[in-house]
């Protein structure tokens, strides 16, 4: 398993730990096509690419636009919808075998971090404060949005 796109590398641990082979990359790319071949070419055949993304068409996407909490060059650079991830991997040989949405869990500290950060830039702190006063740091939230999804691919 190539897991592209790995954050911490979370995913990959568990599959590790269920008898999977495989590494994870984050790469932040620039040129995304030139960093995909290295990855397909990098990949056996039959070999999986597990892909946990943001769903740029989501209706909170759609709703905050610029101010959506994952637009945030540079340190995301590309984003997608699934169709348009599942076209764009299959230029490299790759087939989607699955795709849904990940039951992801903040932890409330880096949820109130966030919070405070776009609250500075949009003008609503007050509900920051508040956030800040009310929800402990080491609470685990459910992640509330439905603009996180992931694929699975096989190569052909």
């Amino acid at each position: 398993m190539l897991d592209v796109g790995a954050a911490a590398g979370f995913v990959l641990e568990g599959l590790l730990d269920d008898g999977w082979t495989g590494a994870a990359v984050e790469p932040h790319f620039g040129d995304l096509r030139r960093g995909l071949a290295a990855a397909a070419a990098a990949t056996a055949p039959h070999g999986w690419w597990f892909i946990e993304t943001w769903n740029r068409d989501d209706w909170v996407a759609r709703l905050l636009g610029r101010h959506w909490h994952e637009y945030s060059p540079p340190s995301v650079l590309h984003w997608f919808n699934p169709d348009g991830l599942r076209r764009l991997v299959s230029e490299f040989g790759f087939e989607q075998v699955a795709i849904g949405r990940p039951r992801k869990r903040l932890n409330a500290g880096h949820a109130k971090s966030l919070l405070r950060f776009h609250a500075a830039r949009n003008h609503f702190g007050a509900f920051a404060t508040l956030a800040d006063t009310l929800v402990p740091d080491r609470l685990i939230l459910p992640y509330p949005f439905t603009d996180l999804f992931w694929a699975l691919f096989r190569r052909r």
